[in-house]
């Protein structure tokens, strides 16, 4: 008797769901919920778990972001899981008796009301997935061996060694590589632009500038809202002002190294292209001194600068608690 009560339960919600005419394995939904019958019966069948989220940024494709979290989008029943009906008011999937449950706030001032992972962006007022995303891990480290082997961590995130510098020589003339980015250099009769507070000689963006745009504070014209700050909107590099480059549709400043070269020929007679930088080679810091008051020492066979002969810091967490990566050495 004992095994038969399971199949007598069974055949009880088959006639209560009004799915007792399956025969086949299948899965059939009504007005009550989903049901996977057979020979026997119909047993209820559960929605697929979902997955917490913030934004839609932290949902997979395909999904939106609600107050119950990661919800599959649909036009039909057939592009929902088993468990689950499309909502046609909602282009949701849910269970047949589930209300339409609310889009989560997604809310933001700054970058930093982003709930990671993923790597996420302010924009009007919303977060969405930073481009420069790490994929499937973390991009948090505090230390550069948490990040990938081709990556440093900078300010608390792992971003790919190609875009950072370690010397002021990757970036260009008038500028200084600071933790890994690329800054106007200040000081003195240099100041740096509206936006920009001069930081160890360093032009970066001034974090304490309270936020003048979001979600309910448009910017105006063809402006974008990013990091509580108006900045124009972009498709392509080309449409953002000198010194910014265009990442998820708004001007950022440009903090990339800028490559010299890329082979021998743009070099002049003599040189050759090392890690994009045109180098003179060597074989004693004698032959550099003479090339260059700034290149003092030859290293594996290139002049270089003191500082990259001596370097100490790839980024400012290779550094104390009171220094900073200045030009590849800690100060």
């Amino acid at each position: 008797m004992k095994h038969v009560l399971p199949y007598l339960l069974a055949l009880l919600v088959a006639a209560v769901s009004g799915c007792s005419g399956c025969s086949n394995e299948q899965t059939v939904c009504d007005a009550t919920g989903c049901y996977t019958c057979d020979g026997i019966g119909c047993r209820e069948e559960p929605p697929p778990p979902r997955s917490a989220c913030y934004g839609d940024y932290q949902c997979d494709d395909g999904e939106r972001c609600t107050v119950d979290g990661c919800v599959p989008t649909c036009e039909v029943d057939a592009d929902c899981p088993r468990g689950t009906v499309c909502h046609a008011a909602s282009g949701l999937c849910l269970p047949p008796a589930e209300p339409p449950p609310d889009p989560a706030p997604n809310t933001c001032a700054r970058d930093a009301d982003c709930p990671a992972p993923p790597l996420a962006l302010c924009i009007d007022g919303h977060c969405v997935k930073d481009p420069r995303d790490c994929g499937d891990r973390s991009c948090a480290c505090t230390a550069n061996s948490h990040c990938g082997g081709d990556e440093v961590c900078v300010d608390g995130t792992c971003v790919a060694e190609t875009d950072t510098c370690q010397f002021n020589a990757q970036c260009g003339a008038g500028k200084v590589c600071l933790d890994g980015g690329c800054y106007a250099a200040c000081g003195g009769a240099l100041s740096c632009a509206s936006g920009l507070v001069c930081v160890d000689g360093a032009c970066v963006p001034d974090d304490a500038t309270p936020p003048a745009c979001g979600a309910t504070q448009p910017c105006p014209g063809t402006e974008v809202c990013l990091d509580g700050q108006c900045v124009p909107e972009c498709s392509v590099d080309g449409d953002c002002p000198a010194g910014d480059y265009c990442l998820a549709g708004a001007c950022v400043l440009d903090t990339r190294p800028k490559p010299f070269c890329s082979s021998d020929a743009q070099c002049a007679a003599g040189r050759v292209c090392v890690d994009g930088v045109c180098r003179t080679p060597c074989s004693t810091a004698v032959e550099c001194q003479r090339v260059s008051g700034t290149l003092t020492a030859c290293y594996r066979n290139y002049c270089v600068t003191s500082n990259e002969a001596n370097s100490d810091c790839t980024t400012t967490v290779d550094c104390s608690a009171s220094e900073v990566c200045l030009d590849g050495v800690c100060r």
